[in-house]
């Protein structure tokens, strides 16, 4: 999946948004997620974005070092933590 977006508070340029690239393990480094990345970029382009973002985990080395090859850049850190609370609980 993948959309642009306009307007956001720090550009001035529209940017595509890659929502999710996922290949099943079995099928991996056969070229499937490269190809899958390639049709997003093409269609955010032509679509009329001038940059190319996602979001992948922190922890997701594999998937980090495959954007890397692929020209993607770190821009924005987002940290989370949890909320503590009395009413909810896990178990």
């Amino acid at each position: 999946m993948f959309d642009v977006e306009a307007g956001a508070y720090e550009q001035d340029a529209d940017r595509g948004i890659v929502q999710n690239v996922y290949v099943v393990e079995r099928r991996r480094n056969e070229g499937i997620g490269s190809s899958l990345l390639a049709a997003a970029e093409a269609a955010l382009t032509d679509a009329g974005a001038d940059a190319v973002a996602l979001e992948v985990m922190a922890d997701n080395e594999a998937a980090r070092r495959f954007y890397r090859r692929h020209g993607y850049d770190p821009h924005r850190v987002e940290l989370e933590k949890p909320v503590e609370s009395d009413t909810l609980t896990k178990e």
